[in-house]
């Protein structure tokens, strides 16, 4: 085999069976070279240089022989548990899957690197036990990293999960804590929490979560923005509380509630308790879920909240909070149980200042009690100004699953049609 004129032989034992060049300008992979690894024997599926790895991805990206800039193309295979640990590119470097192939991985962990991008994989546990550890993890030391279009999942169903089961086999799906890190274009499937985003200036957007038994969504970033993900299919198996998206604020000693999260949108989304009617085990979801606060200058708009709780927007804490064009309606309209948008105090008593409740379309609530189990959250409070929104009772709303994967959401108001909502799920 030759690569620009160089022959190729072994690398030094302790990556043995890697092919390398002879010569230094053919000992990495150059910047902006495609190259392919093979797991195993086998041909390459493309005209390019390619690597053999028995012993391992992780030693392979360890080992220098990828420089910024560069693409890495997986063959077929499964390559265990990835752990990229200490590269920092100056270039985006780019790790994905030969056309028409399948890589798959056990667990993708990322620590102390940066401008690395994973596209197009499967981490899948396969139902193996539980452990404490996501999927998927980004540490806080790491920056500039994109996960897109991953299958991440616990096990590729739970059909004949009970909640037990859900308990030992229901993982994370993925946890970031670094910064400038960008998640899209994901399936995450039958997991724990779907998608904890912590670290500052994180772009989450049009990810598709279906089956959990925690939170959809937890951000806890500054600067971040969550855009046109899909919530779906929440499952009760413990005593957690169970939001759509969750966040709240920390100190500076970690403590909940003592501190400020800054700059976030959330905007095109959909929160949906549940698609099947027959669903095991129907979790009662909060929709958006801010009970921490301090939040502040945060615009929340446009996202259909299709839920079984009181909570279908509830901000406790606020400071600058536009709540603007969002849909929240009841899951089950036979229940008492009617979602309001609410922005209200800090549970230290801290009013809220400068909030906004606006031309959303919501469930009607008894202002003076609250609803009809006496809850006062949904009253509306000093400091917030609310203007043109539309109130619906119960025998005004319809919800529709289709097969397709589309919610249809019709409402009515005395009589008149005062809006529809075709929401598609999103497909990868």
């Amino acid at each position: 085999m030759t690569k620009r004129g160089c022959s190729v032989k072994r690398a030094a034992p302790i990556l043995a069976a890697v092919l390398l060049a002879s010569c230094s300008a053919c000992s990495t992979v150059q910047r902006s070279e495609t190259v392919c690894v093979l797991n195993g024997p086998g041909t390459a599926t493309s005209n390019k240089v390619c690597y053999s790895i028995p012993d391992g991805l992780t030693g392979f990206l360890a080992g220098g022989h990828v420089r910024s800039g560069a693409t890495v193309l997986l063959t077929q295979g499964n390559y265990g548990n990835l752990t990229i640990h200490g590269l920092q590119f100056k270039e985006q470097v780019t790790l994905s899957v030969e056309p028409g192939q399948n890589a798959t991985f056990e667990s993708i962990t990322i620590e102390r690197s940066s401008n690395f991008t994973v596209r197009g994989v499967e981490v899948s546990q396969r139902g193996k036990a539980h452990t404490d550890s996501p999927l998927v993890y980004i540490d806080e030391a790491s920056r500039n990293i994109v996960l897109e279009n991953l299958l991440v999942q616990s096990a590729p169903s739970v059909e004949g999960w009970g909640a037990q089961k859900w308990r030992k086999l229901a993982r994370n799906g993925i946890v970031s804590f670094g910064q400038d890190v960008e998640i899209k274009n994901n399936q995450i499937r039958n997991v724990r929490h779907g998608i904890v985003s912590a670290g500052d200036r994180s772009q989450i957007t049009q990810n598709r979560i279906v089956n959990f038994s925690g939170d959809g969504i937890r951000g806890l970033g500054n600067d971040s923005s969550y855009l046109r993900n899909s919530i779906r299919n929440c499952f009760k198996v413990d005593g957690n509380h169970d939001d759509g998206f969750q966040s709240w604020s920390l100190s500076e000693n970690k403590e909940p509630g003592k501190g400020v999260v800054k700059n976030v949108v959330l905007r095109g989304n959909l929160i949906l308790n549940y698609a099947d009617e027959d669903q095991p085990l129907k979790c009662r979801l909060q929709g958006i879920g801010l009970f921490d606060g301090i939040y502040e200058d945060w615009i929340i708009e446009d996202n259909t909240v299709i839920v079984e709780h009181w909570h279908g927007i509830t901000v406790m804490g606020a400071r600058n909070v536009r709540i603007s064009q969002n849909t929240v309606v009841d899951r089950n309209p036979l229940t008492e149980i009617a979602p309001w948008i609410t922005i209200t105090r800090h549970k230290d008593g801290r009013k809220p200042s400068g909030g906004e409740v606006s031309s959303n379309v919501i469930m009607r609530v008894n202002r003076e009690r609250g609803d009809s189990s006496g809850h006062k959250f949904g009253l509306y409070q000093d400091g917030v100004h609310v203007v043109d929104n539309i109130e619906l009772d119960r025998s005004d709303v319809r919800v529709f699953v289709s097969a397709d994967g589309q919610v249809d959401v019709l409402e009515f108001a005395q009589g008149k049609s005062v809006g529809a909502r075709n929401v598609p799920e999103k497909q990868n």
